[in-house]
């Protein structure tokens, strides 16, 4: 699942030399946890709907884009692949659960995942 993505992807902005090195694989696994545990899909299905989606865009990401993806919690992308744009707007809670915290660090050690999306 995800092996055409990795982690320890690293990107450097031209202008300040400023680095992030950007767990895209960690990432997808993340997201792809939350819609099996959160919304209870099923794992083909969780997997189809990220494998299809913009999330595994084969455009190619720069320090800036990377960014963009780490500013937000997976839980938010998750959301959003689901439930569409402004999704908080249509009945669909944008606060995280309660667990999501505990769940997120058991997720991360159980499936030997990078601690950090960004570093």
């Amino acid at each position: 699942m995800f092996d055409d993505f990795k982690d320890n992807m690293i990107f450097t902005n031209n202008e300040t030399g400023d680095r992030v090195i950007f767990h895209r694989k960690t990432w997808l696994y993340i997201i792809f946890g939350i819609l099996t545990h959160y919304l209870r899909y099923t794992d083909n299905y969780a997997e189809k709907i990220i494998n299809e989606s913009f999330l595994c865009s084969k455009e190619e990401l720069n320090f800036h884009s990377v960014g963009m993806l780490c500013h937000d919690e997976e839980y938010h992308w998750a959301m959003l692949l689901v439930h569409g744009d402004n999704y908080w707007n249509h009945g669909f809670n944008i606060e995280l659960p309660d667990d999501y915290y505990d769940w997120m660090d058991s997720y991360i050690k159980n499936n030997n995942l990078k601690l950090n999306i960004c570093d």
